[in-house]
């Protein structure tokens, strides 16, 4: 066998209706079975409900594992085979402590268990944080591991479990508040190059409304198969060890990409535009088509080769295991007057996409100082304007160490004095030759004191390191009058570790001059019945990886990308400016994007706790809910 089908069951549980709960669970579990799939996950808490408001009132429905619960969906693992993950609601029967666990339950019995480690709100009214770490699993179909719903709000989760060779994770979870199959959810899926499988509960428990939208997204982020609400089984074809191909890499700035060349890492849209995949419902006895899509291969192997794995640098990434946003900002970062944290204010920053003259640096410097000159005549407070990657030369195959500069050097200096004679800060790309004449690919921040900073990047893929070397530190913050400024590349967004670097030395502002074909952005179709979704509202930007970057860090985002003819559909013409706070999570999302040929955008951010985005990016409460503890193996080289 190749190929395995795996399953996630939707199902809205009943508080203080165990009995039916497992009975219908039990049906549904054993129609996904008899319908071939072999890996199937249930939701978090699924034989309980999920708002208990104590511990007292949820003791008559905790068990151990194993425990009744597990003994009855054993029986249908042996009878077919197949593996069972469960969310349950644990006590430990040497400690009394409860725990919102999960149950990977297998045809020779339970093969482990896992205790939720990052809790949501509702969940510490009487569960305890998980003490068994962040297992992964072999099984015959391939190694699996387990996130329980707030888990996977931290990159760190989904990728400790990739670096421990996890090729699928199981997600049981009642996530709320926002369209599903979430948008984070996918991006989990991408950058780690696994199968998330997703199974989410819908419908209302006390006054609180569930998302629904379970879902089987592939390694490259693309969905398999997902419905919106009601009970049923969502199917989808895996491989049974997979190998993403060189393919999958997203189109960087290594050479010019003809319009007909498609990326791995690009969206299904056809897929996405048709009806919804197949799903079991109870009683329905149809005969079952399976959902497929993913653009990978099988493999003998044991263990998923990631592109995105080999090309990380863990020995840069300590600050991932700082605990930096325990205190209030304010007192950690000021407690040392060298570096304190500018104060909180409201500024005025623009990002410029424009089609860069490939090999002609002179004609581009002019045109990004007509763009500055035009941006400040519009908006005369406008205090920062970023342009793309290699903004000043292009890409031109065979040339690029001929059109590499030192720094300062032709174009630093050129830029340096718009800058000045426009009082305002400008970033951007540009292929930089150092004084041992080794190229990289370099951000840029010019002043106007007069002052550069520098940051190389680090983050290269193949098509970079055709002529390109990678940089040997990560950026360092700049404080500026706008705030605390990080400077990244476009390939650095791909890899979770760059930005949460920053976010951990208290950034407010990640600038980012990209040159990115993919992954472009994906919309979610009106009418496939969504739950938390009018079936009018159509989003083209459901998921946007960057995003993604934006709401996890918690920082004010700016992302100005290349502009390139015929290049919409894998991510070039997608530039914006993106917020800390997520989006309105009911209606589409509302964050500023260019998807033109050239355009300029300019928006006013807020640094202040006096307004909501400005608490959440000096708060980082995302970050001081992270358990740094779980998080070595991120550091490990």
């Amino acid at each position: 066998m190749e190929k395995v089908i795996a399953a996630a069951i939707q199902y809205e549980p009943a508080m203080y209706a165990g009995q039916v709960n497992e009975e219908e669970l039990c049906f549904l579990t054993e129609q996904a079975a008899a319908a071939g799939a072999r890996i199937i996950v249930l939701p978090e808490m699924a034989t309980t409900g999920y708002g208990w408001s104590s511990r007292e009132e949820l003791s008559p429905y905790v068990e151990t594992i194993p425990g009744p619960t597990t003994d009855r969906f054993l029986t249908l693992t042996r009878k077919y085979g197949c593996y069972v993950v469960i969310g349950l609601a644990e006590v430990d029967p040497q400690s009394g402590i409860y725990y919102n666990a999960a149950a990977l339950l297998g045809p020779e019995g339970l093969v482990g268990s896992y205790r939720k480690t990052h809790l949501f709100v509702s969940d510490p009214k009487w569960a305890a944080v998980g003490d068994l770490g962040l297992p992964v699993w072999d099984t015959e179909y391939g190694r699996l591991g387990i996130a329980i719903c707030l888990d996977l709000e931290f990159p760190e989760v989904a990728r400790v479990l990739a670096l421990k060779g996890a090729q699928m994770i199981a997600f049981p979870c009642n996530w709320l508040g926002e369209t599903c199959p979430s948008a984070l959810w996918m991006t989990r899926a991408l950058e780690n190059e696994v199968c998330v499988i997703a199974a989410n509960r819908w419908g209302r428990e006390r006054g609180i409304k569930f998302s629904g939208g379970s879902c089987v997204i592939g390694p490259q982020g693309n969905i398999l198969a997902y419905r919106g609400s009601g009970n049923g089984i969502v199917l989808a074809e895996l491989p049974l060890c997979y190998k993403v191909t060189q393919a999958s890499e997203p189109v960087d700035t290594a050479e010019e990409i003809p319009t007909e060349v498609k990326t791995g890492l690009e969206t299904n849209d056809e897929a996405m535009a048709s009806p919804p995949s197949p799903i079991i419902e109870p009683h329905d006895q149809r005969e079952t088509a399976l959902s497929t899509g993913a653009e990978i291969q099988s493999t003998s192997t044991t263990v998923a080769t990631s592109e995105y794995l080999k090309r990380r640098r863990p020995e840069l990434y300590q600050p991932l295991l700082y605990a930096s946003h325990l205190w209030r900002p304010e007192l950690f970062f000021n407690l040392e007057p060298h570096h304190p944290l500018p104060p909180g204010r409201e500024s005025q920053i623009g990002i410029v996409q424009f089609e860069i003259a490939h090999g002609k640096r002179e004609a581009n410097l002019t045109r990004m100082q007509q763009w500055v000159a035009r941006a400040k005549s519009e908006y005369p407070e406008l205090q920062l304007l970023v342009f793309p990657e290699l903004a000043n030369t292009g890409l031109v195959s065979g040339r690029m160490s001929e059109l590499a500069e030192p720094i300062p050097g032709i174009t630093t200096t050129y830029l340096s004095q718009v800058a000045r004679d426009f009082s305002l800060y400008l970033a951007w790309g540009m292929v930089e030759r150092g004084p041992d004449g080794t190229i990289y690919i370099t951000a840029v921040l010019a002043g106007p004191e007069g002052r550069i900073h520098t940051y190389r990047k680090t983050h290269l893929l193949a098509r970079d390191e055709v002529w390109a070397q990678p940089g040997a530190v990560l950026p360092n913050p700049i404080d500026i009058p706008i705030g605390r400024l990080g400077l990244l590349l476009g390939t650095d967004l791909l890899f979770p570790e760059a930005a949460r670097c920053l976010a951990a030395k208290g950034v407010d502002l990640i600038v980012v001059p990209a040159a990115l074909a993919g992954p472009g952005p994906l919309g979610l179709v009106p009418g496939r019945n969504l739950e938390c979704c009018s079936p009018e509202i159509e989003d083209p930007f459901h998921w946007c990886i960057w995003r993604i970057r934006a709401w996890e860090n918690s920082v004010f985002l700016a992302v100005a990308n290349k502009a390139g003819k015929g290049e919409v559909r894998r991510g070039m013409n997608i530039s914006g400016i993106f917020n800390p706070v997520p989006y309105e999570r009911c209606e589409p999302c509302k964050e500023i994007l260019i998807d033109s040929m050239e355009g300029l955008l300019v928006t006013t951010i807020s640094t202040s706790r006096a307004n909501r985005e400005g608490r959440r990016v000096r708060a980082k409460d995302n970050l001081r809910r992270r358990y740094t503890g779980l998080y070595s193996d991120l550091v490990s080289v």
